[in-house]
């Protein structure tokens, strides 16, 4: 294959360097398919849009060309559009390629933040200067939880998409570019790309303690509207509100639901609660910490992660935003113990609010998501290995709001892998979808039986049944296990089952389960 310089790269060698003549791509989203519109659903275009991503791989648009002369989409979401007459050209339609964060935020850079790097560990390091050199530096790949399509408060038809590191992408379908770009040939690859709002999911359990991203790896994500009314706020106690939850199973956390607001309404923070931080220069805001009569706020319930996510805009009330443009969150962390909860933002606060705004101020916030909630038994994180959960939602409802609805999550089991992260023990689990004060993404089911989950492969919902894919191949030892090579020897560790494939000891063999 033939394939000229590329008008961007960075010099090479660095760590997982991507081969720029499109060798070292790869669409896979965690085996999740595309996700397509209906006809007409874009403007009455009269088409049919189809939408998947590329993690790894180079970018290259040869001279700023339209897609149709462009060689290279890796790390990008890419729109192809098909007609009555099939599809109406041999490349995409309309691309967006990271550049730089848009709207500030973006995947924290780990400690040694490389590129040009040589060795391992890598030395000679030098600042990468594009979203997109990260993405593919420290194995963040775009769309790794596939993409989803949804209608936003507004009616805007909308795509989002996670990518490893654990920050997510939300654009207008058709407008890649962006909402006022209507050239019908766009390749967004420029830096705050106005084609997407980037925001970062919470952490639960261990926020920055990966750098390489082994936590925020969303492997799944799923939707769940409730066709409430759009013009009742959710959260409203009356009127049918519609509530829309972007809900998502990183590695090694726990279930994570983000509400999607319309980032405009100004939510407040939690009754009481106040910002502090230590002087102006400062960029990072907190709760006070804990006092002999207890903590600032209580851990899945009124902590900063459980109200805010990186990519909202944080207003101080009675300090006025000083370019009119209230500042952006970049990060939350919090303390599972309540000691500490605290945030960053992409400036400081007297370059933000000016040097007359005190510390010591409640505060309000805006975004298209907000107020993480959290599944309601912390206990099984820990145990929730490679890659992930796989999660979807399901409902059965006759009238709106709907209010049955459900989350289930195949989950591998940590403790049954070995340091080549081989399958391990998989459990479904079924979760209340409506999150509420006394059954916040409430536990409603959790399977006993004994099987090896499946790696991305999600459960099917059909007419009351659970379908779940398994797999299991025998061990030397002649121990069932969940290993994708004959060297796990031992299966599951110390203290794990024993028996061979279906003599009623061991995991079931591959194949399928249904439950009911």
């Amino acid at each position: 294959m033939s394939w000229t310089t590329p008008n961007f790269k960075a010099a090479s060698p660095y760590q997982n360097a991507p081969n720029w003549g499109g060798h070292g791509g790869g669409c896979w989203m965690s085996g999740n398919g595309p996700a397509a519109t209906v006809a007409n659903a874009i403007g009455g275009d009269d088409s049919v849009h189809v939408f998947f991503g590329c993690g790894n791989g180079g970018f290259e648009a040869f001279n700023g060309a339209i897609p149709n002369s462009s060689n290279d989409n890796g790390q990008s979401i890419m729109d192809f559009r098909m007609t009555s007459s099939g599809f109406n050209q041999a490349m995409a339609f309309q691309t967006f390629t990271p550049n730089s964060p848009a709207f500030g935020v973006g995947p924290q850079s780990p400690p040694d933040s490389v590129c040009n790097c040589t060795g391992n560990p890598p030395t000679g390091c030098q600042p990468c200067t594009t979203t997109l050199q990260e993405l593919n530096v420290y194995d963040r790949d775009m769309a790794v939880g596939g993409v989803a399509l949804f209608n936003d408060l507004a009616g805007n038809p909308r795509l989002v998409s996670p990518d490893k590191a654990g920050y997510g992408y939300l654009f207008y379908q058709g407008q890649l570019c962006g909402p006022s770009y209507t050239d019908t040939g766009c390749v967004a690859f420029a830096p705050g790309d106005v084609g997407s709002w980037t925001f970062g999911a919470s952490s639960s359990l261990c926020s920055g303690a990966d750098p390489m991203g082994g936590c925020d790896r969303v492997s799944s994500m799923a939707i769940f509207d409730n066709q409430g009314n759009n013009s009742v706020r959710c959260g409203s106690a009356t009127g049918n509100p519609r509530c829309v939850y972007l809900v998502d199973y990183p590695n090694n956390e726990r279930l994570t639901s983000t509400l999607l607001s319309d980032d405009t309404y100004a939510w407040g923070g939690a009754s009481g609660e106040t910002l502090t931080w230590s002087s102006g220069s400062s960029s990072t805001l907190g709760l006070p910490a804990c006092t002999g009569s207890g903590c600032a706020c209580t851990y899945d319930q009124t902590c900063l992660g459980d109200q805010v996510v990186a990519g909202d805009t944080l207003a101080l009330t009675g300090c006025t935003c000083v370019t009119g443009t209230c500042p952006t969150v970049t990060s939350v962390t919090d303390a599972s113990d309540g000691s500490a909860s605290s945030l960053a933002i992409n400036t400081s606060i007297n370059t933000a609010y000016g040097s007359s705004c005190t510390s010591g101020q409640s505060f309000t916030y805006t975004g298209w998501f907000v107020t993480p909630a959290h599944d309601s038994d912390p206990s099984n994180a820990a145990g929730i290995g490679f890659p992930g959960g796989a999660v979807t939602v399901s409902a059965n409802c006759t009238s709106t709001p709907c209010t049955n609805g459900l989350i289930w999550v195949i989950t591998p089991n940590y403790t049954a892998q070995d340091g080549n992260q081989n399958r391990g023990l998989g459990v479904l689990w079924a979760y209340r979808a409506l999150p509420n004060v006394d059954d916040e993404l409430g536990e409603k089911y959790k399977s006993t039986d004994t099987w090896c989950a499946s790696s991305y492969a999600r459960p099917t919902i059909v007419n009351g049944s659970a379908y779940v894919p398994t797999y299991a191949v025998s061990c030397p030892s002649g121990k069932s296990g969940c290993g994708r090579t004959q060297t796990f020897s031992t299966c599951y560790g110390p203290g794990g089952p024993s028996g061979s494939i279906g003599d009623g000891n061991g995991p079931y063999p591959s194949g399928l389960l249904q439950y009911h």
